[in-house]
């Protein structure tokens, strides 16, 4: 048990750095003046599709002042289009433009570049057994609280 242990604290040490890294990643920006979130905003309309300004904000979990400030930032760049829905004036479709498509086609290959050059020394196989626990990862940790351990025994 104190392998077990000893081996959960330096994975979660491990993640905590990754966590890290991907944060201030994040916080750089795609192309300039392009943000991490103004790219996610870009990437689901191209793979979705146009969609309403709230369901957009759902999909990226992000407060609806948020998302709409974000969008109101690809409108002024006319990488995204914001119309009212006809039939009800209250909801806004969020649609990307032809230059929010281009911008898009420029972040896809740039981050494909970035991927193939981290996994540049990753044989197949093990890019693919990596995806597979990362995709476990995200399955186990949905809908886990983060509470503190029961108190019998220390057990969890």
């Amino acid at each position: 048990m104190k392998d077990r242990d000893a081996q959960l604290a330096q994975t979660m040490e491990t993640l905590d750095r990754l966590v890290s890294w991907a944060t201030a990643l994040k916080r750089r920006p795609m192309l300039p003046g392009l943000t991490v979130h103004q790219a996610g905003v870009l990437h689901l309309c191209i793979q979705v599709g146009p969609m309403y300004l709230d369901q957009l904000g759902a999909l990226l979990g992000s407060a609806p002042s948020t998302i709409t400030a974000v969008v109101g930032r690809l409108e002024a760049k006319g990488l995204v289009r914001r119309s009212r829905d006809a039939d009800d004036g209250r909801r806004v479709w969020v649609t990307t433009t032809p230059a929010g498509v281009d911008q898009y086609t420029e972040i896809a290959a740039r981050s494909e570049h970035y991927m193939r050059r981290l996994f540049a020394g990753w044989t197949t196989d093990e890019v693919r057994a990596f995806h597979a626990l990362l995709e476990r990862i995200v399955e186990d940790a949905q809908g886990l609280e983060f509470e503190p351990p029961a108190s019998s025994g220390g057990q969890t």
